[in-house]
């Protein structure tokens, strides 16, 4: 809460705002040294000096449940319904520690039952909030009555002054206080109140994860779809929290799983908004819509996507998500990912076989947004994923997701280890500025791919880092033996004298038995 909620000692005050027998008698009230408080008040000492929190020695003495103290400052004529600097008086200072004997003393000495603090804490939200059972029972059993004398003074069980619109119920809920939360539901709380922001007692459990209290809530008839002002259950709360277990209760409670808040958000997208992996496992388990999308049309992928959450990327990947599902702006969740940057989570949508042929409403690929935005992993790793799938399609083969292990970031196999060094010299030593291109329609890339690569510049000579990174993507998707690729290309491309020179090296070394294979 907002205000200082630790044991008072009176320590640190100043000796200029309070005096000498004045901080004694704090002193001896936090302590409960009667004998000594009985003294200082004979000696004509103040006995409402305040603290720099403002703060008395009833104050004081009603925290720590000093009785005999309360007494007798009360019978010096302490001001019983003095506020400290957040407005908590004596009575809410008992309550609060859970001081029952000290609160019933106060109340016999003529305190205001009917206060709050200023956060609209009254007596029953403060041993409510705090989980002390015998506070709230002696406020229900005792302060409760029917006719009371005075209307002013009535505490009722549901009472809303709390400046959230929280009742007692809603406040013992949120803070996982079991004891009390079902001591009011027998008592005959309302059970489906709501509070300022349209949260029930059942919202309130359920994000601060109190499985208990849930539990009680719905035994209790619990609206269990009750909606907030948002449109939000407590599944979609829980959810949101990413609390497993309370997703799991909720759910066999019969909870409506692709529950839809005013924004057309379910359950599962904002758990994936969350990176709440454990939690979208649950409602996946259970049958939740995983396609569902919200009022722009964005899926839970989309929000993953969005939020930068490559783990729940993957999960909806392995879970068999569209991944090919257009928002709004008719963009999927690679165009996403790729307009910012996000490589993991691009990697994990092109292995799940993600259509990088898709344009957004302004004409874009996810390849044109990574070669304008100097994204050149990312680049090259949407041109060798549409390379793969485009061989698949020319073989007939068939993509099974999850059946092949298959990768797109930079090839770092030993296999392909050997041939690094002679394509980082044919690219950046011995074709000439044009040929790239030219060695590249050999070999199948398309126009946007050359524009894709040819997009980076870094000076003069920025062709022969176009060339190199060329014979990388290439290399990355050879199914067959790279060296007898690497030659014919060169012959297609019409430079035979270079595919000869480089064969003779090859085979030179292959001649010293390092594992190279021959070119015949």
């Amino acid at each position: 809460m907002a205000f200082d909620d630790g044991e008072e000692g009176g320590g640190g005050i100043p000796m200029f705002e309070v005096l000498r027998t004045e901080m004694e008698l704090h002193e001896a009230a936090r302590t409960g040294n009667v004998e000594l408080v009985d003294l200082l008040i004979r000696r004509g000492v103040n006995v409402n000096a305040m603290n720099e929190k403002d703060r008395t020695a009833l104050h004081l003495s009603a925290g720590q449940g000093h009785v005999e103290v309360v007494k007798s400052l009360i019978d010096a004529d302490a001001k019983v319904d003095a506020e400290d600097k957040f407005g908590m008086n004596a009575l809410l200072w008992a309550a609060w520690f859970g001081q029952e004997e000290a609160l019933h003393a106060l109340v016999v000495g003529g305190a205001r039952i009917k206060c709050e603090n200023k956060q609209g804490l009254g007596l029953i939200h403060c041993g409510a909030l705090r989980g002390h059972l015998n506070v709230v029972k002696y406020v229900v059993e005792q302060l409760m009555e029917d006719e009371p004398m005075n209307p002013d003074s009535i505490i009722k069980l549901d009472d809303k002054e709390e400046k959230g619109g929280r009742t007692p119920l809603h406040l013992a809920a949120e803070h996982g206080k079991s004891e009390v939360l079902e001591y009011l539901l027998g008592a005959g709380a309302d059970k489906d109140a709501l509070s300022t922001d349209g949260s029930s007692a059942l919202h309130f459990a359920a994000k601060g994860g109190h499985e208990d209290c849930v539990t009680l809530l719905i035994k209790n008839g619990a609206d269990i779809d009750e909606r907030d002002n948002e449109g939000r259950t407590a599944l979609h709360v829980g959810a949101e929290e990413g609390h497993p277990h309370i997703v799991e209760l909720l759910i066999r409670s019969n909870a409506e799983i692709n529950a839809e808040t005013s924004k057309e958000m379910s359950p599962i997208h904002l758990a994936a908004n969350n990176g709440h992996t454990t939690v979208i496992k649950v409602l996946i388990l259970h049958g939740c819509d995983i396609d569902t999308s919200n009022n722009q049309n964005n899926t839970a992928l989309h929000m993953a996507a969005l939020a930068n959450q490559p783990e729940v990327v993957q999960q909806l990947v392995d879970a068999g998500c569209d991944v090919n599902v257009c928002n709004a702006r008719n963009q999927t969740a690679l165009h996403i990912a790729t307009e910012t940057g996000l490589t993991s989570v691009v990697e994990s949508l092109l292995i799940g076989g993600a259509n990088v042929h898709v344009r957004d409403k302004t004409g874009r690929t996810a390849l044109h947004m990574a070669a304008r935005g100097e994204l050149v992993t990312i680049t090259d790793m949407i041109i060798k994923a549409d390379r793969y799938f485009c061989q698949k399609q020319l073989r007939n083969e068939e993509f099974r997701r999850g059946e092949e292990k298959i990768q797109f970031r930079k090839d770092q196999s030993d296999e392909n280890a050997q041939m690094r060094p002679i394509l980082w010299r044919l690219g950046t030593k011995q074709l000439r500025k044009e040929e790239w291109k030219k060695l590249a329609f050999v070999w199948g890339f398309t126009d946007a791919h050359i524009k894709a690569i040819e997009h980076q510049f870094t000076g003069d000579k920025s062709w022969k880092e176009h060339g190199y990174r060329l014979l990388l993507i290439w290399l990355h998707g050879c199914d067959e033996n790279p060296v007898k690729g690497l030659y014919e290309g060169l012959v297609g491309m019409g430079r035979k004298d270079l595919a000869d020179q480089i064969r003779r090296r090859i085979n030179a070394k292959a001649d010293g038995h390092n594992g190279m294979c021959c070119i015949t």
